[in-house]
């Protein structure tokens, strides 16, 4: 008797409802293909994960999940979703945590064919840039999703959201990127996107505005000499380069890629729906 050896992905593909997975990757794929367009209408994502999400979205099934998982370990948190019980329209709470996340991971996929050709597709070199990529996209919709917070809620309603949402992002994040990793090392894992977190939140929040004027930004005589831009996206940018190169790159086309994704991504104001909905769960 032969026995199928189990996959990694056992435990989050488990009971899936793959035709309501599959409506979630289709809309998530589409997305991604919105803002990821680019001269021509080129696609940005690599072949293989193109491979991928194309047989998943032909045939939603076990299989071709597994590989779509080892392709990109991140749809995992929609793959999870997709079980009896796991009350995809009730909580507005866990719904904003998800477009946190799948908006920081449209971001990070937009750099993924760049961080490729610089490092070498699935190279070390490759995931140590890029999932620190992902967690500052993360970092910077977090804190977006505070100060829209604010503006709507105020100060101690704003607290309360930053105090239910974080946890259950990071909780999320960690199982999806490093599920299959020993406890001690998620533990730590978790440690570092909290304080890493926290620095942000201190950084973003010294931000004047989202986007400057050059005139009112620092200068990049200043930039290039380790001072950081004033504003949101600026900052964003900065901390960006220095995760890929390891200083403040100013580099127009790169910093325009940043902004342009986004803003896109902004446009629909779905968090500062999601912020309204999530206000009214809380205590």
């Amino acid at each position: 008797m032969f026995f199928r050896k189990q996959s990694k992905w056992h435990d989050v593909l488990s009971k899936c409802d793959y035709g309501l997975a599959h409506e979630e990757v289709a809309r998530v794929t589409a997305k991604a293909q919105e803002m990821s367009r680019r001269d021509g209408g080129e696609l940005l994502f690599h072949p293989e994960l193109a491979s991928a999400l194309t047989a998943f979205l032909d045939k939603p099934c076990e299989k071709n999940a597994i590989v779509l998982l080892d392709v990109a370990p991140m749809y995992a948190t929609f793959f999870e979703r997709c079980k009896p019980g796991a009350q995809w329209n009730e909580s507005a709470l866990s719904k904003l945590s998800t477009k946190v996340f799948e908006k920081s991971l449209l971001c990070a996929e937009s750099l993924r064919p760049d961080l490729e050709g610089k490092f070498g597709k699935d190279s070390k070199e490759f995931r140590l840039k890029y999932i620190p990529v992902l967690l500052e996209f993360m970092c910077f919709f977090l804190h977006l999703t505070n100060r829209f917070a604010f503006a709507q809620l105020g100060h101690e309603k704003r607290a309360k959201l930053q105090e239910e949402l974080s946890p259950v992002v990071i909780d999320a994040t960690i199982n999806t990127l490093f599920g299959d990793w020993p406890k001690n090392l998620k533990d730590g894992m978790e440690r570092d996107f909290y304080n890493n977190l926290k620095n942000a939140e201190m950084e973003y929040g010294g931000c004047k505005a989202l986007l400057l004027k050059p005139e009112d930004d620092t200068p990049i005589f200043e930039r290039e000499s380790g001072a950081k831009s004033k504003s949101m996206l600026g900052q964003l940018t900065d901390n960006l380069s220095q995760i890929i190169e390891g200083k403040i790159d100013t580099n127009m086309f790169f910093e325009m890629k940043i902004w342009d994704v986004v803003i896109e991504s902004l446009k629909k104001k779905e968090i500062q729906a999601l912020v309204s909905e999530a206000s009214k769960e809380i205590k």
